[in-house]
């Protein structure tokens, strides 16, 4: 079983004992006992019963960690092992001074995409927080930048200027024309923002590295705004899940 706490949302994996093949899938709004719930009730219990290995990370904080430690404890018989970011490990060499301040979601998906595609990387994670990373080809961590995701973008207009309160479309926009009305305005205001972060962080990767990097999507928001991004971007819904072999081998 693998688990990825974000901030929002809890998603998951179960996989073959071969661990070949995905045996079912899925996400669940909120964390720990409550979201881990969910989790068991989608697997038929003979399936349950034979988890064999827990591996997960999660974001938010050491008290929300240990609550999914302890829900996965009364879940499943083998004790879970938590992925934490570290300053070198598979090749991939962590910018921060003190490594386990990134967010180990960040640092997993980096280390996917360094295991899937060689050469300089850019890693866009959309979810809660729009998060986008820049990878060398020979493994070292540039830094990246941490901003607000579509969802958190509407609120956070809202809670600043009361009279521009709107709620999130019920589609995420796909247009960053002008808009001709003040929710259409926002939405593509929501969608430049984004969009213009993510071409910044290209534009300095490419003047700095000797190539270009691919671009490489992941995160729950990441295959609406992947449409707006240049067309060599690649969507990997489960690329901080696949980090967790690479972490967790």
């Amino acid at each position: 079983m693998e688990l990825d706490q974000g901030n929002s949302r809890l998603k998951w994996r179960l996989l073959s004992s071969s661990a070949e093949a995905t045996v079912q899938e899925g996400a669940v709004l909120g964390h720990g006992a409550d979201a881990l719930r969910c989790v068991e009730q989608a697997l038929p219990p003979a399936i349950s019963a034979a988890v064999q290995r827990v591996r997960l990370s999660c974001v938010g904080g050491t008290a929300r960690t240990q609550q999914l430690l302890q829900a996965c404890r009364e879940t499943w018989r083998p004790e879970p092992e938590v992925a934490h970011t570290r300053t070198l490990w598979a090749g991939l060499h962590c910018a921060y001074e003190c490594a386990e301040d990134l967010g180990s979601d960040r640092w997993l998906a980096m280390l996917a995409a360094r295991h899937l595609q060689r050469g300089n990387l850019c890693v866009v994670d959309v979810g809660s927080a729009l998060t986008v990373d820049i990878v060398t080809a020979d493994g070292r961590h540039l830094g990246g930048y941490i901003a607000a995701g579509q969802r958190t973008l509407f609120k956070a207009l809202g809670a600043g200027v009361p009279e521009l309160q709107t709620q999130p479309p019920p589609t995420p926009p796909t247009d960053a024309a002008p808009g001709t009305s003040t929710e259409a305005g926002i939405a593509a205001g929501v969608l430049g923002a984004m969009v213009g972060l993510v071409h910044h962080a290209l534009l300095t990767a490419t003047c700095e590295l000797a190539a270009p990097p691919a671009l490489l999507v992941t995160g729950g928001d990441g295959d609406w705004l992947r449409t707006q991004l240049p067309s060599h971007a690649r969507y990997l819904p489960q690329l901080v899940l696949d980090g967790l072999a690479v972490a967790l081998p």
